[in-house]
């Protein structure tokens, strides 16, 4: 089995040469040098998405960061959660426990998600902000959180839709559509790398045919990743995920509706979702396991320094407030 490139771990010399690039543009371009939002892992995201083609990294993450002004992100944090109570109830999904490797599990299912009442009662901006807020909780609590449980870096996620009595025709026209694609493209252009593995359950006949012809419009790797299932993938989900953890719907033991959270990040989601933020509350966790050996290093410079430079002017204060000392 081929060796995976492109992850902190396996970086080959060119990899790490385009990240570097990466980053010397990132901070030239935009000033950014903080890294609480940028650092190589997230860097490492965008260039294994435009497959370390510096070029074609730097047009994604131009567009990334126009779409970030234009979401207000500095005030994601801020945007009220609660206006969306309604919309949880006409869209049944939500992240629920962790499969056996310890990525959490996010599932949707697409008979309860009802367009027509979603677009009518919210524009596309709110939408789409309640997507962006979802997204950065899942980078800077839900993983840092289940990285925490399972003792190493867990950066990606496993995902299960549902089409259990859905008309499989909805999913390719109307304003389900519009909705699915809406949250495709978000998470594509966006939020690269995060998915692991997804399962589709109850495809049946019409969806595979579908899915035959359609699937040579994503990558090979993205591909690879969504394994469809005709029936109801019982005997595959317990082979990924406790069927503790899984809702009684997809056959499990777990009663908790899924727009919950729930899981081991629960605490720390409400939080986040009290104090108006989409950052972990311990920065110093998310550092131990996002962060290389080099960011950590340059951290214990830059802290060092910042010490230093205190020391010095506190000094420089007492000696001009003593008039003995001159």
């Amino acid at each position: 089995m081929a060796t995976v490139t492109g992850t902190l771990e396996t970086l080959t010399p060119h990899e790490r040469g385009i990240m570097l690039q990466v980053k010397a543009f990132l901070k030239e371009t935009y000033g950014i040098t903080s890294k609480k939002v940028w650092n190589h892992w997230c860097i490492l995201r965008f260039c294994r998405a435009r497959k370390f083609v510096y070029h074609d990294i730097v047009i994604m993450i131009r567009n990334y960061i126009k779409w970030c002004h234009e979401m207000e992100m500095d005030k994601i944090g801020e945007f009220d959660m609660t206006q969306f109570t309604i919309l949880k109830q006409n869209y049944d999904h939500g992240y629920c426990q962790v499969d056996r490797m310890g990525r959490p599990v996010y599932i949707e299912q697409i008979k309860k998600m009802n367009a027509d009442f979603i677009f009518n009662n919210y524009p596309d901006i709110t939408l789409q902000k309640y997507y962006v807020q979802s997204y950065e909780r899942l980078l800077n609590i839900i993983l840092p959180e289940c990285s925490r449980v399972a003792g190493r870096r867990i950066d990606r996620t496993c995902g299960i839709i549902e089409l259990k009595d859905v008309n499989v025709l909805k999913l390719f026209g109307g304003k389900v559509k519009a909705f699915l694609n809406m949250a495709m493209g978000i998470a594509q252009n966006y939020y690269p790398e995060i998915m692991d593995i997804m399962f589709v359950l109850h495809a049946g006949l019409l969806f595979s045919g579908i899915w035959a012809v359609i699937k040579h419009m994503l990558d090979v790797k993205t591909q690879k990743k969504i394994h469809i299932i005709s029936g109801n993938g019982r005997d595959v989900l317990a082979k990924h995920i406790d069927p503790h953890h899984l809702p009684v719907f997809l056959g499990g033991t777990n009663d908790t509706p899924l727009i919950a959270d729930q899981g081991p990040w629960h605490n720390e989601l409400m939080k986040s979702h009290q104090n108006k933020t989409v950052y972990h509350s311990d920065q110093k966790l998310v550092q131990h396991y996002f962060w290389d050996d080099e960011e950590k290093e340059e951290e214990r410079k830059r802290i060092e320094t910042e010490k230093m430079n205190q020391m010095n002017q506190m000094n420089q204060v007492n000696m001009q407030g003593n008039p003995n000392n001159m």
